[in-house]
């Protein structure tokens, strides 16, 4: 009985002109941006969005979501870029710091619980379910 909202805002980041290649073709295109991005020092895509973009449009997004959702219970399928954008937010991390949370697996499951109007982080990137 739930109705699907698509929220473009949970989009994973844009590439730019990165789309539709692949790791080795990157790399051959350019490898000095591709040794910084594999190393985890850019900020952003060439010709697509920064970091900092997709961080805003996620926290934003999920706002929307927990003010929609009015102390219900509301669930999110969205890529692993938004799940590490909102765990930054939630836990007092800014984009720049989004290196110190860890890659999303596919199908995971990161929960946040809102109480008295604060929200805590309660499990993040559970695959038990997928075993």
């Amino acid at each position: 009985g739930l109705e699907a909202v698509i929220d473009p805002a949970l989009r994973e980041v844009d590439v730019g002109g990165l789309v539709g290649c692949s790791r080795e073709e990157v790399e051959a295109r350019d490898p000095a941006w591709y040794r910084i991005w594999s190393d985890g020092g850019v900020i952003g895509y060439p010709d697509g969005e920064t970091y900092v973009e997709l961080h805003r449009r996620s926290v934003d997004a999920f706002q929307r979501i927990l003010e929609a959702a009015d102390g219900r219970t509301a669930a999110v399928v969205c890529h692993g870029g938004n799940i590490r954008a909102i765990t930054s937010e939630v836990v007092g991390l800014g984009a720049d710091d989004r290196w110190r949370i860890s890659a999303v697996a596919n199908c995971s499951i990161t929960a946040f619980e809102r109480k008295r109007g604060r929200i805590a982080l309660v499990t993040f990137n559970e695959t038990g379910h997928l075993v």
